[in-house]
């Protein structure tokens, strides 16, 4: 189906009283399977903002970009605790909504590296599968957090990544493990690698990018000298042997 009739089709949802349905289909075509600017344009033009979001540009997202660091981190905090509650419709109302996402891009601008944790960690939260909204936009900040120079915002940008199973992240994933000294860092990055869970959080891991990573993970190992950090390798290496 191409951008003209699903944008038709939501459209009609509309009309016909089901602007949530309407909200949901532009939302998977537009953001979710694919980036089609077409339908993202018409999602903003006809998905009317919740009185939710409304409430919280007012309040909270409006807060990102106060003056006082106290207040932004506060802000940022609140908003990263609500992602990460039990899954809730009256939160997706806002989380769940692409205009709130381009609020959260901004505040990864923030200079206060706090704030850009808090953000980061509820970026991995929102497009967490089964949440809120795998936003495909979210995907390349994510790559670009793994160079921040903050430890907490790269954790958190490491787990975020499990939610996208995208080949390229593994590159910018298995040069960033290489060069790392921590071990919850290591660990967030080889959480990459356990792509079963009890309810279906990760993507696949392709033919051709398992060779990779197991290339990689042997070189790595060989370079790393802290023994807990080897030994969560080891692991890695151990699970992809009997599951992929």
């Amino acid at each position: 189906m191409n951008a003209l009739k699903i944008i038709k089709e939501a459209e009609l949802l509309i009309e016909n009283g089901q602007e949530r349905e309407a909200k949901i289909f532009l939302l998977k075509e537009g953001f979710e399977k694919k980036l089609d600017e077409r339908i993202q344009r018409a999602y903003y033009k006809i998905i009317s903002e919740s009185k939710q979001l409304i409430k919280e540009k007012d309040s909270s997202l409006k807060d990102l970009f106060s003056k006082d660091d106290i207040i932004r981190i506060k802000a940022a905090k609140y908003i990263f605790n609500k992602a990460r509650k039990e899954f809730s419709w009256e939160i997706g109302e806002w989380l769940g909504d692409p205009r709130t996402i381009d609020i959260l891009f901004l505040a990864l601008e923030d200079p206060n590296e706090k704030v850009v944790a808090e953000i980061t960690g509820a970026l991995w939260m929102i497009s967490n599968k089964g949440r809120y909204f795998t936003d495909l936009r979210i995907y390349p900040k994510l790559i670009e957090l793994l160079n921040y120079s903050s430890i907490d915002v790269v954790f958190y940008a490491a787990l975020g990544l499990c939610n996208f199973s995208i080949d390229s992240k593994w590159h910018s994933l298995m040069d960033k493990l290489e060069i790392t000294k921590n071990l919850k860092l290591t660990q967030a990055i080889l959480k990459n690698i356990y792509i079963k869970s009890s309810i279906g959080v990760w993507g696949e891991i392709t033919k051709e990018m398992e060779v990779y990573i197991r290339r990689r993970l042997i070189l790595i190992y060989d370079k790393k000298e802290k023994e807990e950090i080897k030994v969560e390798i080891s692991k890695a290496l151990s699970w992809m042997d009997k599951n992929l």
